[in-house]
């Protein structure tokens, strides 16, 4: 495919707390806009037959941090109705972290074992548990897992976990749809706390080790019992583990470019979210790219540039054009990056 002669930015200005942000579209010929496919987070429909409602929770080498993610140490799953149960420890090659280890008492000592509170325990590699974990939901048509607060961590975890491993589509094939029961019990109980300890404590009365992932999955099953919630209910905000796996692939490709972004958010140009829509435009094209913010006075309603790439390996612009401009995002591609 040869590359486009021109490349086409157009940015359309919309008002924005008294001022003006710059909200841009991007008409390029010949360039795959959806390289890397989003995360939307969508409801997931069961094609046939009732789901099977599994409560699910893992315990980690340590927390998410800078869009790192931890290795699995434990995996846990409850069979809502039947009470079928999965208990995996798992091998880490990573370091536990000391906050980790205090919690969940799992550790690898000197001698290079896994203990957990000071015994051994049965532990096997991660590919080995994902195959067990996975055997063991296949015994259940439409299994729907449902972990507390697993959007933002249990099921980035898992699916980072699965695409390191290359065993996703094992994963798909036995997990149809995912559920975060944490957006259910803050619209069901709108005024209380929403950690999994606190609902349980205060609506079941009892206590639980928090950090085990067996009483968590245990806890968590008595409470969506207790509820009394119908399926139709519990998956109004299910979602895909495809979801999922894209939002892990998207999110840090996206963070590359955020930073780029932040001066806008930081002169209230434009709202985080914003920059975050953009970020995510913007890796969409799989194209180098470079972000600039100009300030100036004047701000007009639209403007069309259009630009020839023929004779360069980036785009080379008179920043002096934009000098009038409040600010001024200059998309800028590499000619290489367009061929293929």
């Amino acid at each position: 495919m040869e590359t486009p002669n021109h490349l086409i930015i157009e940015f359309m200005l919309q008002p924005l707390e008294g001022r003006h942000y710059l909200a841009l579209v991007l008409a390029m010929s010949q360039v795959q806009i959806d390289a890397i496919p989003k995360g939307k987070f969508k409801p997931a429909k069961i094609q046939s037959g009732d789901p099977t409602f599994i409560t699910f929770d893992i315990e980690t080498t340590d927390l998410i941090r800078s869009g790192q993610m931890p290795q699995i140490t434990q995996i846990a799953a409850s069979e809502v109705k039947s009470g079928s149960t999965f208990n995996q420890y798992v091998f880490p090659t990573r370091p536990v972290a000391l906050d980790a280890k205090r919690k969940t008492g799992i550790c690898v000592n000197s001698e290079g074992y896994m203990t957990v509170h000071g015994e051994h325990g049965n532990n096997v590699d991660i590919q080995k548990a994902v195959e067990n974990f996975c055997g063991w939901l296949n015994k259940f048509p439409n299994a729907v897992l449902i972990a507390h607060n697993g959007r933002r961590f249990d099921l980035p975890v898992l699916l980072s976990c699965l695409l390191a491993i290359d065993k996703t589509n094992e994963f798909f094939k036995c997990c149809v749809s995912m559920i975060d029961s944490l957006t259910n019990f803050r619209k069901l109980y709108p005024k209380l706390s929403h950690k999994q300890e606190d609902l349980v404590s205060k609506l079941l009365g009892i206590s639980y080790d928090a950090h085990n992932a067996t009483a968590d999955v245990e806890s968590l099953k008595k409470f969506v019992q207790r509820t009394g919630m119908s399926s139709t209910e519990l998956l109004q905000h299910n979602y895909s583990p495809v979801d999922v796996h894209n939002s892990v692939i998207f999110n840090p490709e996206k963070a590359k470019y955020l930073p780029s972004l932040t001066h806008l958010v930081s002169l209230r140009i434009c709202k985080l979210t914003t920059a975050e829509n953009i970020a995510g435009c913007l890796i969409a094209n799989k194209n180098e790219i470079a972000v600039i913010a100009l300030s100036g006075e004047v701000v007009p309603s639209a403007f069309t540039l259009t630009t020839n790439l023929s004779r360069h390996s980036g785009i080379v612009l008179d920043l002096n054009l934009f000098s009038a401009f409040p600010v001024a995002i200059l998309i800028i591609f590499s000619d290489r990056s367009l061929n293929t």
